[in-house]
């Protein structure tokens, strides 16, 4: 398989900026997130020489002087069937140019570039526990420790804990060791739900077990695309080196409301050593922009323009987690303990008591 590269434009709704002076229209931003996927010979490495859009050992020029030496052009869909795709007008490079001294500090014409594959992960195997069944088995046992009123002036002592008023199965007991239950309750059924979701939790929180002689895996050479991928966490510098860029266009009434937006670069024409392909995602936006009055002039300004979710799980920036009409469709349970925390101490004194 020949050399080939792919860069992913990915853009991110960034709020707007509004120009100085009651008759100029508000300037929407938009970052542009580069995600480069360079792939090699089947079953081989190269070098970030291998690709002359980011790296040449016969120039000093690099991503950031191809990054500058392009132009954007910015596409707006509808939502609707069939949607209507428009171009918008006015679209200006925001940010300052990307450094190629600064990109070619990092990524040397050197580097190591190991072929890009997508890792898939949806076969992967997790392990957790049910924060629900937890949290409600210890808060069952302490409303019942503290609906005793004998209990009000002393410390509950084992047979408190494990025959508490009003519960016929505590919670405590199905967690406690066989061996350690006092004599009176060890007839009890564990509750299975609880059972299982206490062993989930201790496994969940159990140290990995290092295998007797077992060698750690030598650390790979650093390859570009975990280089690029190391940088997520330094914005900063992701837009010095031209890794994410700002892209600027003036508000229009006909890209108000809930559509999809995405960024086409315009590459200029010339010799193309390595082929590459560019992949636009769209992206779900919520632009709103109300109408307000600045002496006789009747004005737009933008009150929201971000991403949105096309499921309702993100509704003006915020994760909901309530659903007003009906509890049982929450998406999100909120609690205001800390379950991790109190379900270990809740162990311990299972185990001790």
């Amino acid at each position: 398989m020949p050399l080939s590269q792919r860069i992913v434009w990915t853009a991110l709704p960034n709020g707007a900026a509004q120009p100085k002076g009651t008759d100029s229209a508000p300037k929407l931003r938009l970052s542009v997130h580069v995600a480069p996927q360079l792939e090699t010979a089947i079953g081989a490495s190269g070098t970030l020489a291998d690709y002359p859009d980011f790296a040449s050992v016969l120039s000093p020029l690099n991503w950031a002087d191809t990054l500058n030496s392009l132009t954007f052009q910015v596409e707006v869909s509808t939502t609707g069937t069939p949607p209507v795709v428009k171009t918008v007008t006015g679209v200006s490079v925001a940010s300052p140019p990307a450094e190629s001294g600064l990109f070619g500090m990092i990524f040397r014409p050197s580097m190591r570039v190991k072929s890009f594959t997508f890792a898939d992960r949806s076969g992967a195997t997790m392990r957790s526990f049910s924060t629900r069944e937890v949290h409600t088995a210890i808060k069952d046992q302490y409303r019942a420790i503290a609906a005793e009123p004998s209990l009000t002036y002393r410390i509950p002592q084992v047979m408190d804990l494990v025959q508490p008023p009003g519960l016929t199965n505590p919670p405590i007991v199905n967690v406690m060791p066989q061996e350690v239950r006092p004599q009176a309750v060890r007839s009890l059924a564990n509750n299975p739900a609880q059972t299982a979701a206490f062993q989930q939790f201790e496994a969940f929180h159990a140290a990995f077990a290092v295998p007797q002689g077992f060698t750690p895996p030598a650390i790979p050479p650093m390859d570009f695309h975990r280089a690029v991928s190391s940088l997520g966490n330094f914005p900063l510098l992701l837009r010095r080196i031209g890794l994410v860029f700002e892209l600027e266009f003036p508000l229009s009434n006909d890209i108000i409301g809930s559509r999809r937006i995405r960024v086409l670069p315009q590459w200029r024409s010339g010799r193309v050593v390595v082929p590459r392909t560019d992949s636009c995602p769209w992206t779900q936006y919520s632009l709103d922009a109300p109408t307000m009055r600045v002496g006789t002039i009747t004005k737009r300004y933008v009150k929201r323009f971000m991403a949105a979710s096309n499921t309702g799980e993100i509704r003006k920036g915020y994760l909901v987690a309530r659903d007003i009409d009906s509890a049982a469709n929450n998406p999100v349970r909120l609690y205001n303990v800390d379950v991790d925390s109190t379900a270990a101490r809740f162990l311990g004194v299972a185990s001790s008591a």
